[in-house]
């Protein structure tokens, strides 16, 4: 995998995140993606967002669900 960005950089629509890929104890290539808030009041925490992505042909829009796969078909 290839990151594309910085911890704290700004992201918008359609910005190139991460490339996928083949490492560590992987059976294929991925891309582990998270989005978060930080809890002050407890450091180690982190708040996950939903995260709406674009899938299937581009037309459905979906939020992700943890050991499910998705593909780009467009």
């Amino acid at each position: 995998m290839e990151l594309k960005l910085n911890i704290g950089d700004e992201v918008k629509k359609g910005d190139l995140i991460g490339l996928s890929g083949n490492t560590g104890w992987t059976n294929g290539p991925h891309l582990h993606f998270q989005c978060f808030l930080p809890d002050p009041s407890k450091p180690k925490q982190k708040n996950t967002l939903k995260t709406l992505f674009r899938t299937g042909d581009g037309t459905k829009n979906e939020y992700l669900t943890e050991k499910k796969t998705y593909s780009k078909q467009y």
